[in-house]
């Protein structure tokens, strides 16, 4: 089974989310991600939010799990409540290339609830290059 058949199930809206499957999201290369987008835009928003936040969990429970692709691929969700799901799940990163997108929410995003998460992921940022 490749990667995308893998996603396909785990993404599948029939199918339970378990750990073991949660835990293949983890560590992805911006590669895997953009083969991820294609499946991810067409999940519904409900299915889309109790995966980010299963995540969110399990990315707090075990700080050895990286989701940030996910996270990021969710930034550029149409619907502005699983943009900001994405930008809580990139709380905890230290990978310098989330300032970019946080930035661009920051500045552009329609939603004030987005706009607040982002400026406060960017100002953690700030506080370590002090």
């Amino acid at each position: 089974m490749t990667l995308t058949d893998n996603i396909r199930g785990l993404f599948n809206q029939c199918n339970p989310q378990t750990y073991t499957d949660l835990m293949q999201l983890s560590s992805l290369s911006p590669d895997q991600a953009a083969k991820i987008r294609p499946v991810w835009v067409e999940l519904s928003t409900d299915r889309k939010h109790a995966l980010l936040s299963r995540l969110i969990e399990l990315g707090e429970e075990n700080v050895e799990f990286d989701f940030g692709q996910i996270f990021l691929t969710s930034l550029e969700d149409e619907n502005g409540m699983i943009r900001k799901k994405g930008v809580q799940g990139l709380w905890e990163s230290e990978d310098r290339t989330v300032i970019t997108p946080l930035i661009e929410l920051l500045l552009n995003d329609p939603l004030g609830d987005v706009r607040v998460v982002a400026a406060l992921s960017l100002g953690k940022f700030a506080a370590s290059a002090q």
